[in-house]
């Protein structure tokens, strides 16, 4: 085993297909390695691009601004795809490029929900900051 495989988290989800069977056992223990650096990386482009959520209290307003900040900056997007990718090791890495672009789509989805998902903490973090 290698020692990227070694610090992930083990999640137990079953999955029918192999793609979903490689978002299940090795995207989503990444994610949730990498968490908080993505979290960190999500706050400074905030920060960066003079956002205040603490201002925007609804739901909706916070998941356009992901999807707003996410979708149109492809720097970013790059950035969090990278670092997911980069825990992989040689093997995971071949299976990745066989399908690049659906695990793109789905690294980019579940990063979504993961920020959404820690919209308090992520807005606690902010407060604490400024």
């Amino acid at each position: 085993m290698s020692d990227k495989r070694k610090n992930r988290p083990i999640l137990n989800l079953s999955a029918i297909k192999q793609n979903e069977n490689f978002q299940n056992s090795i995207m989503r223990p990444v994610l949730k390695l990498q968490h908080e650096i993505i979290t960190g990386i999500f706050i400074h482009a905030i920060r960066k691009n003079r956002i205040d959520i603490l201002k925007n209290t609804s739901d909706d307003s916070y998941i356009q601004l992901i999807e707003k900040i996410i979708g149109k900056n492809l720097i970013l997007r790059n950035q969090l795809l990278g670092i997911v990718i980069g825990q992989f090791d040689n093997d995971e890495f071949n299976i990745y490029t066989k399908n690049a672009s659906e695990f793109n789509k789905r690294i980019v989805a579940m990063i979504k929900q993961k920020l959404l998902d820690s919209e308090n903490e992520i807005k606690i973090k902010i407060k604490n900051i400024t």
